[in-house]
């Protein structure tokens, strides 16, 4: 019985690393604009993909977002925000458990990582 649980423990972590996103997509925006990657170089990302007629998680989750961005200062249904870097890279994801302060101090730490040399 014990062996069972180390071999799921084994494939557990085995299955961990670096998420696989980023890289060039296309969207398009709140405004039927068509957006793509390109545009955003140089600048830092929050990305969370959401229902547009979500009456519960959606809206909470995109006014967390909006918490931390406005804490930071100067910048199937998921409910994961994704962080991608000014090269155009992800960083890090957000889940419903975290809250905008842990959210904006993930980001910000981020930020400070690449202005002092990555």
């Amino acid at each position: 019985m014990f062996f069972g649980v180390v071999v799921i423990e084994k494939e557990r972590t085995k299955s961990m690393g670096k998420v696989s996103l980023g890289g060039p997509f296309s969207l398009v925006d709140h405004n039927n604009k068509p957006t793509k990657s390109e545009d955003f170089l140089g600048q830092w990302l929050l990305i969370y993909f959401g229902f547009t007629h979500c009456p519960d998680i959606c809206p909470d989750e995109l006014e967390k977002m909006i918490e931390a961005v406005d804490e930071i200062g100067n910048v199937d249904h998921t409910i994961i925000m994704y962080l991608v870097g000014p090269d155009g890279q992800f960083l890090e994801y957000f889940g419903q458990n975290k809250k905008s302060a842990e959210i904006s101090s993930s980001i910000s730490s981020h930020m400070r990582k690449y202005k002092h040399g990555k």
